[in-house]
């Protein structure tokens, strides 16, 4: 089972919808599927993973490594996940559930057997308004405070004894874009921050990390087609990537090396259903998926 949550966590890490959650950090409301940038009234997304094999290329004989599917409701958010690992012993399936309150917001992640993953608990004012939001994980409690435009001001984390931990703190644009975060210890004193930009249509743009004596840790940057999928991401503190060598894109790593997202085809919706990851001209990772409708 170490074997499939691993599969999980990559699947989470790696595709965009299942990443996405209800309330962002801009505390701006935006649904799982609008997350995804998916179009359409999507009922459930059917991905298939396949990595590059360590002598060779993808190709039609290459079997999926990881598979997922995601279920939305007809509020057009995440219902229940399913991953599997196709090079697991186990063969067994990772599921977990959505539960929602009446605004949409998560109240409760549960697995498939029915046993609590998290919960969250919110507080409004008298104008209803999102003050607070407690969400308890299995080994750690968050307390996330909003500001007056019902966005994250500060979130306290606490560990299972209710010790404060860290404490994390956002600041805005005038758009509401969130376009700095900054880590804290306990005592306040400062670990670390990342700094954002985005575009017109709110697609992020650059993620730069800095350390606490403002020295730069790492950059990341992303360009987007019209139809808002990812084409390229660089990233600096990325050298190699499954045994491909340094990128050739960009020898003096000053900038990070460069990845390349390619789109084979796309449905009547205007989704993709393949989805190609480049390295050094060499596809490293393919995602194909099937979409079913409402």
């Amino acid at each position: 089972m170490k074997i499939l949550l691993s599969a999980i966590i990559y699947c989470i890490l790696t595709y965009p919808a299942i990443a996405q959650t209800s309330i962002p950090a801009s505390g701006k409301y935006q649904n799982d599927l609008a997350g995804g940038n998916f179009k359409g009234k999507v009922k459930t997304c059917t991905s298939y993973f396949y990595e590059k094999p360590k002598d060779g290329e993808i190709n039609a004989t290459t079997a999926w490594r990881f598979k997922t599917v995601v279920a939305y409701n007809k509020q057009s958010n995440i219902l229940s996940i399913s991953a599997s690992n196709n090079h697991a012993n186990d063969s067994a399936e990772l599921r977990s559930k959505y539960t929602y309150d009446k605004t949409g917001r998560i109240i409760l992640v549960t697995e498939g057997k029915g046993k609590i993953i998290d919960s969250s608990v919110y507080r409004y004012n008298t104008n209803h308004k999102l003050t607070e939001d407690i969400w308890f994980g299995k080994n750690v409690m968050f307390h996330i405070i909003y500001n007056a435009y019902g966005r994250r001001d500060t979130t306290f984390i606490y560990d299972v004894i209710g010790k404060l931990m860290s404490l994390v703190t956002y600041y805005y644009d005038k758009a509401g874009n969130n376009i700095e975060t900054d880590r804290h210890e306990s005592d306040g004193k400062l670990q670390s921050k990342e700094v954002y930009q985005y575009d017109d249509r709110k697609n992020m743009l650059e993620n730069i990390r800095i350390d606490a004596n403002n020295n730069r840790t790492g950059k990341t940057t992303y360009q987007y087609d019209k139809n808002g999928d990812k084409i390229m991401q660089t990233d600096s503190n990325i050298i190699y990537i499954r045994g491909s060598g340094p990128s050739s894109n960009n020898k003096n790593d000053t900038e990070g090396n460069a990845r390349f997202f390619t789109y084979a085809q796309y449905d009547k919706a205007g989704n993709w259903l393949q989805q190609d990851e480049q390295f050094n001209g060499v596809i490293i990772r393919r995602v194909r998926r099937t979409i079913e409708y409402e």
